[in-house]
């Protein structure tokens, strides 16, 4: 997922952009990066420029712009920050497995009442089957839990659920 390597200031500037817009779902300033980082918004504006070509970051005109983060960008982090996999916790009925999930991916969210994930297992996933109903996580970092039925098996490590419940806790600073 992540085919490069980002500098650490590269790194600092989209974790507070990323941090921001999950509390804001709005644009991100340059200053408000800046700010955050202790650099000048020229800089950042450079950092941004460079993120930006690789897909991390759109930049947005005029006076509500600022800069978001692309679909990339968040698994960039990801990616960064679980370099070694961590096991979650695969729960059916009263019943806690501990599993290393490799990779979550959403393939599909075309409105707020449909949504399916693909899970990715680092072992087998057995004793499970369609139809099951499944809990995964909390997950590293943003502690989410994704919940729903498991819709088919593509492969011995690899499953799609039908996602019924994604919930990430509400923190407060």
């Amino acid at each position: 997922m992540n085919d490069f390597e980002l500098t650490d200031t590269q790194r600092e500037a989209l974790s507070i952009l990323l941090e921001r817009y999950r509390e804001t779902e709005q644009p991100v300033s340059g200053s408000h990066i800046a700010e955050e980082i202790g650099r000048s918004p020229s800089t950042i504006s450079k950092y941004m420029k460079e993120l930006r070509s690789l897909n991390l970051v759109i930049s947005l005109r005029g006076q509500k712009g600022g800069y978001r983060p692309t679909a990339n960008a968040f698994g960039v982090l990801d990616a960064d920050s679980d370099a070694e996999s961590e096991s979650l916790y695969l729960v059916r009925g009263y019943d806690r497995v501990d599993m290393v999930v490799e990779e979550i991916e959403f393939p599909s969210v075309r409105d707020g009442e449909s949504c399916v994930a693909d899970i990715y297992f680092e072992s087998p996933v057995e004793a499970y089957e369609v139809g099951d109903l499944i809990l995964i996580g909390p997950t590293p970092g943003t502690h989410l839990v994704i919940g729903g039925e498991i819709l088919r098996f593509d492969s011995p490590t690899q499953l799609r659920l039908d996602v019924g419940v994604l919930e990430a806790p509400v923190t407060e600073d």
